[in-house]
């Protein structure tokens, strides 16, 4: 009787408060557009690593619209490897010490991963990247004048400078 009632306490605790944080992120944590590819645009949560999904309602998600994780506490992403577009400011503003780029990736939005305590940047061949991507104005240099070369690339975590809340950024770098 002692065990039984131990065992359902337990499956009791896992059930109200286990899943939601071992579980993965699905399409119910997201806005999005749709049409022959997922754009996202929100996510319905804050805080910890995001696991952005390849397809949603079987199709690739292609895009990240600009602003979509702004200030939401991320501390990881994982990016699929169907995304070649990154908005402006998508991923500003979070607790980021690292990314990865898949090679997917084609274009990076203006200030996309500002103000984050980036120390190292994983990114491949030839993404076109908008003003301060990273965060780290001696980013771009580096990466443009180096042939535009997938590597890992580190990063000084001080530099996060980006433009205020109120500033205009053009929109030929909205996504």
């Amino acid at each position: 009787m002692k065990k039984t009632l131990i065992l359902c306490s337990l499956f009791f605790l896992l059930a109200a408060f286990g899943g939601s944080s071992l579980s993965a992120q699905t399409a119910a944590d997201f806005t999005f557009g749709e049409s022959a590819t997922i754009v996202i645009t929100g996510y319905k949560k804050a805080g910890g690593s995001v696991v952005i999904p390849a397809q949603i309602n079987n199709k690739p998600v292609a895009s990240i619209a600009r602003l979509t994780f702004m200030n939401k506490e991320l501390t990881g992403v994982t990016i699929p490897n169907s995304v070649s577009r990154i908005g402006g400011r998508a991923f500003m503003s979070n607790q980021l010490t690292s990314v990865t780029i898949p090679p997917s990736v084609r274009t990076i939005g203006v200030n996309a991963f500002a103000n984050n305590p980036l120390t190292s940047v994983t990114i491949g061949a030839n993404v076109t990247l908008g003003t301060n991507a990273m965060g780290d104005t001696a980013f771009n240099s580096t990466y443009n004048n180096g042939g535009k070369k997938a590597g890992t690339y580190p990063l000084n975590p001080t530099v996060t400078a980006a433009p205020a809340a109120d500033a205009v950024v053009p929109d030929t770098q909205k996504l």
